[in-house]
């Protein structure tokens, strides 16, 4: 049955619902932490601290991320390379905090702080961020070739060379900026034994103390904060980008292939060093005794690996099967892909006592 005018069969707009759905623990979360959301003017130097933070670990990795994209992209480096410069991305957060935290420490360098916070999130983030970049540098470093065969030098040839790269350097900021604001495990692990906290370890705290009359809202309205904070970076990380054309580089330099591969390996050495040797060596004794079968033998361990383990499946499984499930039906999956995507983009912190709300 089609309606007046219309070609098409009228349907019932299903994605609605859906999105509705997928939106819930947000407003669940909204609706908890609203009458505690006065009260966190207490906490004002934590949400500032928060947004400084994160603001300066985004414009040091977007350095890193952009000297090793145009030196990647001069060199040519390609392959093992690359490889190994996203190995490092593939670990934890945490866990690249506490090998940064062995590593140096043996070195009888203390990071603990806002210092170590940086270092760990620029180490960890910039691999995520060379990837979002190197497209669009790959065409800047073209034009700017271009533009000196013609002459231009100086200031002119920064005018070729700058502006393609502003939309890409918005979107891998807002990017960066969110996965650093929702961070939990480089504070935790770096952070807190200085005392130095920010808003997901302190809506964390909050949602354990015991002498807190509502934990879940406290928690709930820190979670407002982030959510505040995250929205003008989720508009930017949303923003599409066009594909760039391979570019026309200049010859390659072995140098800058040379010095993103030093880089690459002691970035991936200063986290896996550390914990090879807490892990090899006896701290008491000095003597090399490796720990893996005593932990291997311990009980919680064993559970930790068992549940890691299925959970990570588990997830991966119903993903699997929501993709598919969704895949004959393009305009629903069109429907809540805003949704979808919040939900990817802001921070993991808020998602957690989203959901912990709703649940409970």
């Amino acid at each position: 049955m089609t309606g007046p005018g219309f070609s098409r069969p009228l349907s019932f707009p299903w994605h609605l619902p859906l999105a509705l759905a997928l939106a819930l623990p947000f407003l669940v979360l909204f609706v908890r932490g609203l009458p505690h959301f006065p009260s966190t003017g207490r906490d004002l130097d934590v949400i500032l601290f928060s947004l400084v933070l994160a603001g300066l670990g985004t414009l040091l990795t977007l350095f890193l991320a952009l000297t090793l994209a145009v030196l990647g992209l001069a060199g040519r480096v390609v392959g093992g390379c690359e490889a190994l410069l996203l190995l490092g991305y593939l670990v934890p957060p945490f866990v690249t905090g506490m090998g940064l935290l062995f590593s140096l420490g043996a070195l009888g360098v203390r990071i603990q702080g806002v210092p170590g916070i940086l270092l760990a999130w620029t180490l960890h983030y910039a691999p995520l961020a060379y990837l979002r970049l190197k497209p669009q540098v790959g065409l800047a470093l073209g034009l700017l070739a271009t533009a000196r065969v013609h002459g231009a030098t100086g200031i002119r040839s920064l005018k070729a060379f700058l502006p393609p790269l502003f939309p890409p350097l918005l979107v891998a900021g807002g990017t960066l900026y969110l996965a650093l604001l929702g961070n939990f495990g480089v504070p935790a692990v770096l952070g807190l034994p200085e005392r130095v906290y920010v808003l997901p370890t302190l809506a964390y705290a909050r949602l354990l103390s015991p002498v807190a009359q509502d934990p879940l809202g406290e928690a709930a309205a820190l979670g407002l904060w982030l959510a505040l904070l995250a929205l003008p970076a989720v508009l930017l990380a949303r923003s599409a980008l066009l594909e760039a054309r391979e570019p026309l580089l200049p010859p390659p330099k072995p140098l800058y292939r040379l010095l993103f591969a030093l880089y690459a390996l002691t970035a991936l050495a200063l986290v896996l060093l550390g914990l090879l040797r807490e892990a090899l060596q006896n701290p008491y004794t000095g003597r090399w005794d490796p720990a893996f079968t005593q932990a291997l033998g311990l009980p919680p361990v064993q559970k930790g690996l068992r549940n890691s383990l299925l959970l990570a499946l588990g997830a991966t499984g119903l993903l699997l099967l929501l993709a598919l499930a969704l895949r004959p039906f393009p305009r629903l999956l069109k429907g809540i892909r805003g949704v979808l995507d919040i939900h990817y983009l802001l921070p993991g912190t808020l998602l957690g006592v989203s959901l912990i709300l709703l649940l409970a």
